[in-house]
């Protein structure tokens, strides 16, 4: 660039306005000493200035009709209503969403893991005779850092916690009884072989120092396993073989992206690993043999994910090979709230220690319900009142319209697919939060608590479709927000092309990437490019004008 092109982008707004002035041109005496340069540049600064003028105008005129706006902007998406969640786990959401100053979707999603965690190791929702849901969700509402992520996980999950620690204390003195007992079993059987083994031994007594060993291993306790609830980081076949222990039923928790590594394949070489997980949405039988271990059978997973990441980890989610073909995508209920940095009060109230109370006591009360004796998966069955299953079903019917070409959900229609399914298990986790001190699957679950769930399910339909449509975004789409965030913060009617790039170097720093973003602009309707422009220095082709539509910077509506 120039000096004399350095000296234009800098007084690019200066020169414009004088020329535009009827006597401009005879001010160039002046404006050579004020600029300092010679008399001949400034004539030459001020031709060039005049020229983006006029194309400005010709761009803005009625001679030139602007094409219709593919808008790039975010739809408008709403709040999460935390008063559709019932009772005590509306009151604790509420409560943390206000001590973090957090916007709903952030505690509204990771309290609905928790307690459909919760839910999901005795809860099963019967629709028809061969047509059940599990309670179990895989929810992720995503922040950028600074927003107390890791503050509203540990919050929502506290009572997992506090539940296992108390499982583990009261099994204490009867796991370290019971090891100290196998040690000493262990130790005779050792003997015994050895004394079998030895060859002096007679055939008699060898026969009965067998008959002893194999009744020891037949009399060798199990060490109690203290229950485990979640964990936030494992290999697909650790996490495997810890479903297998603890009832099936496990939750991934976790503040960022790790479970996002997981599923990409960070423990299997790269190769992304989904079986285990797919199934254990769904519920669906898994086995998994191992060569150093014996085969890890599961009649019933069940698996919870809540996830806070930030909003770029959902590309890595998009890009795991076979991800979407396989319906992990469609999986997650996302949210994408708009974040409170910068409009936050710092003196927010802290949490009632009766609403928190009350939470955890909830929770607990839900990890407390017996398993059923009369099921191979020890779940109960919750089925739905005659006016909840209408209500779900007219749900149903809506997004099976939707699915058409023409409908909101024609490019999302494996996410769709599985709405009704979440609005099933939402509801289920409700019912169950709501009789989590009886028995919900004594009562079905009515027609306020569906209407609710439903409700929760149409606030994730639309930030999903904004999760899903940005994870089909490509970097050009990136690159051309960047240079139109410039373009509206500046509000010049046009500017040239070289002078876009020296506004957004630091994010664009090559002028190949500034040239592709306006070109995304210009399809789209946001500017429009004239490329007659000569250089002040030798009169050749100079940098583009770039017009912005006027409504863009102020100008007509």
């Amino acid at each position: 660039m120039t000096s004399l092109q350095q000296t234009f982008d800098r007084h690019e707004c200066r020169l414009r306005e004088l020329v535009s002035k009827p006597d401009g041109e005879q001010s160039y005496q002046r404006l050579a000493i004020d600029l300092k340069v010679s008399e001949d540049d400034v004539i030459k600064l001020l031709r060039k200035a005049k020229s983006i003028n006029q194309a400005t105008e010709l761009a803005t005129s009625d001679q030139y009709e602007w094409p219709s706006l593919i808008s790039m902007d975010a739809e408008q998406l709403p709040s999460l209503d935390l008063a559709l969640f019932p009772t005590w786990m509306g009151a604790f959401a509420r409560a943390l969403s206000a001590s973090t100053e957090t916007p709903a979707e952030l505690p509204g999603g990771m309290i609905l893991a928790v307690v459909a965690a919760a839910a999901a190791r005795r809860i099963v929702v019967r629709i028809s005779d061969d047509y059940t849901e599990p309670t179990c969700l895989w929810v992720a509402p995503a922040l950028e850092p600074a927003n107390l992520k890791s503050a509203v996980e540990s919050a929502a999950k506290e009572p997992l916690q506090i539940w296992e620690s108390d499982q583990a204390e009261a099994l204490a003195v009867a796991i370290r009884d019971t090891t100290s007992d196998r040690l000493t079993m262990d130790a005779r059987i050792k003997a015994l072989r050895s004394a079998a083994a030895n060859v002096k031994t007679k055939a008699g007594d060898v026969q009965r120092y067998q008959d002893e060993i194999k009744q020891l291993e037949s009399d060798l306790p199990d060490i109690p396993v203290p229950t485990r609830l979640w964990t936030s980081d494992a290999t697909p076949e650790t996490f495997g073989a810890m479903l297998g222990q603890h009832s099936e039923c496990m939750a991934l928790m976790s503040s960022e992206g790790a479970i996002i590594d997981i599923l990409a394949g960070r423990y299997t070489g790269g190769t992304p690993n989904l079986d285990l997980f797919l199934k254990g949405h769904s519920g669906d039988s898994d086995v998994t043999d191992r060569l150093s271990r014996d085969s890890v059978k599961l009649k019933y997973p069940r698996i919870t994910i809540g996830i806070s990441p930030q909003p770029e980890v959902f590309n890595a989610l998009a890009s795991i090979k076979g991800g979407e073909g396989r319906g992990l995508l469609a999986r997650f209920l996302y949210f994408l709230p708009a974040s409170r940095l910068g409009y936050r009060t710092l003196d927010a109230p802290s949490i009632p220690q009766g609403v928190r109370t009350t939470y955890h006591a909830g929770v607990q009360a839900m990890l407390n319900w017996p398993a059923n004796v009369n099921t191979a998966n020890g779940c109960y069955e919750v089925e739905l009142s005659p006016e909840a299953r209408s209500e779900w079903q007219n749900f149903r019917q809506w997004v099976e319209v939707e699915m058409r070409p023409d409908g909101s959900m024609a490019n999302h229609k494996k996410w769709a697919g599985k709405a009704a399914g979440a609005a099933i298990r939402i509801a289920g986790v409700m019912h169950s939060a709501l009789h989590a001190h009886g028995h919900p699957w004594d009562t079905p679950i009515d027609v306020e608590t569906m209407g609710a769930a439903l409700e929760v399910v149409a606030v994730a339909i639309k930030h999903s479709r904004a999760v899903l449509s940005a994870m089909g975004s490509d970097e050009a789409m990136n690159n051309a927000r960047t240079v139109l965030d410039w373009l509206r913060r500046m509000k010049l009617p046009s500017t040239t092309r070289r002078n876009i790039h020296a506004g957004v170097k630091h994010r664009l720093p090559t002028a190949k990437l500034v040239e592709s973003a306006v070109d995304y602009l210009e399809e789209r309707g946001y500017v429009y490019v004239v490329d007659q422009v000569s250089n002040p220095n030798n009169g050749r082709p100079g940098s583009p004008i770039v017009v912005v539509r006027p409504e863009l910077v102020g100008g007509v509506q």
